[in-house]
């Protein structure tokens, strides 16, 4: 938001200049060149800002990541993500934020995976809470993203290795334990190719289990379609739904295959209530 901000008073005044200076005010018919500059001047900006962040990345190719990220790179997260999804249409109503009023964090953050866009919208709308993301390797490969991921401490797991997945599993549980950031996780393991629900696995939820931490409950609705209404210059509406913060207590005698159980048949019911209400009436 705040580079929003600052891009838009960038592009109003190099249009206003233009349109000044050039002595364009004299003839009506150059009306239309402002009017243009200003949208055209965001984008610039937000190309601009990319190239920044592309030629900030190449000081980490190795996709090094980073024990203890700093508070700028949070925010760049946040405003980049944002600033990415608005330009891609998405327009992303969330609910059941008063259910964090009074929480400075840190969470375990669990959601749906419908798409590569879910952690960009967990990100955007969970602003002010430093998140670290748990992700599959192939992600820190991606050109700008990936040397940035590595900076913000940015954890692969490896789906295929069972034991390197134990470790990163234990090391996200000691970044939320020490109240280091929130983390950021799907139990699916993968994204869902039929944008629906699948098994939640349990192994995702030691992480809240070790870590002793809240663990918050989030739903995603038609994040899948961000990237297919894009390419048709059409705007998305997606959900974003807090659903549910389970205290440590309420979970510290739950297996969790019970917890991942609960988690998945909450999302899962919800989901099912936005379909219905999205879905043509038929009589």
């Amino acid at each position: 938001m705040v580079l929003s901000v600052i891009w838009l008073i960038l592009s109003l005044a190099a249009a206003g200049s233009t349109y000044y200076f050039l002595g364009l005010y004299l003839e009506w018919y150059w009306i239309f060149v402002p009017i243009l500059m200003v949208p055209l001047g965001y984008l610039v900006c937000f190309g601009l800002h990319c190239a920044y962040m592309w030629f900030t990345g190449l000081f980490n190719l190795k996709r090094k990541v980073s024990d203890h990220a700093s508070r700028y790179v949070y925010w760049e997260f946040e405003e980049t993500t944002w600033q990415a999804l608005f330009l891609m249409g998405a327009r992303i109503k969330v609910t059941g934020k008063e259910k964090l009023k009074g929480r400075k964090g840190p969470f375990v953050i669990i959601n749906n995976h419908l798409s590569d866009f879910d952690q960009f919208v967990v990100i955007s709308r969970f602003r002010g809470y430093p998140l670290i993301c748990v992700s599959k390797p192939e992600n820190f490969n991606i050109p700008v993203a990936g040397p940035w991921m590595g900076y913000g401490g940015y954890l692969a797991i490896n789906r295929d290795n069972p034991f390197e997945a134990v470790k990163t599993i234990k090391r996200a549980s000691e970044i939320v334990k020490s109240s280091q950031a929130s983390i950021v996780i799907s139990p699916e393991g993968t994204r869902s190719k039929d944008h629906q629900i699948h098994e939640f696995k349990p192994g995702a939820f030691k992480v809240a289990t070790w870590g002793k931490q809240p663990l918050v409950v989030v739903s995603l609705h038609d994040t899948w379609k961000i990237p297919h209404n894009f390419k048709r210059l059409r705007p998305t509406r997606v959900n974003l739904d807090i659903l549910e913060v389970i205290e440590p207590e309420s979970f510290a005698k739950m297996d969790t295959i019970d917890l991942a159980s609960h988690c998945h048949d909450l999302i899962k019911d919800h989901l099912s209530k936005l379909d219905a209400l999205s879905s043509p009436k038929t009589k």
